[in-house]
């Protein structure tokens, strides 16, 4: 995850390769979702590293700008896992080129156009055009291409 290039070279200089791959982690997330909202034992589980190693690639991404953490406070003892967001517009840039297109949903700008899904429905072969034991198989019917004479069982 480290070695993952979601990291500028410049910033990525200042964390410990565990760190970084606390950062990917955090980046992937809010790629696809806009936010990160994982708990921080899954964040480190999926890095690979311990919660305090998380928990310190964290506090010094906060410290240095390039996360945003919102608490999420559900009553006196109770709180929902932290959103973190990429705060520095270095990051997301890199992010923007690094991730594929269509994990870029929390760093691209609203109002970009939206291409609608295709569709493609695969047919399978009816009971007619299956093979029995000891034939060789007709050609599928999508194909294009003609039976033979030897594929036709004559």
């Amino acid at each position: 995850m480290a070695a993952g290039g979601y990291l500028p070279p410049g910033l990525a200089s200042a964390f410990t390769q565990g760190e970084q791959a606390v950062l990917a982690v955090v980046a992937l997330e809010v790629g696809k979702r806009g936010a990160c909202t994982l708990a921080l034992g899954h964040i480190a589980a999926l890095a690979g590293v311990s919660n305090t190693t998380a928990k310190r690639a964290l506090r010094q991404a906060r410290t240095l700008g390039l996360v945003t953490v919102e608490e999420r406070r559900l009553s006196r003892s109770r709180n929902d896992t932290n959103v973190l967001r990429v705060a520095s517009r270095e990051w997301a840039a890199w992010l923007r080129l690094r991730l594929p297109r269509a994990n870029r949903a929390g760093l691209c700008p609203p109002g970009g156009q939206v291409v609608p899904c295709t569709n493609i429905r695969v047919s399978s072969p009816t009971s007619e055009a299956r093979w029995k034991p000891g034939q060789r198989p007709a050609a599928h019917p999508n194909r294009g291409s003609r039976p033979t004479a030897r594929m036709a069982g004559a």
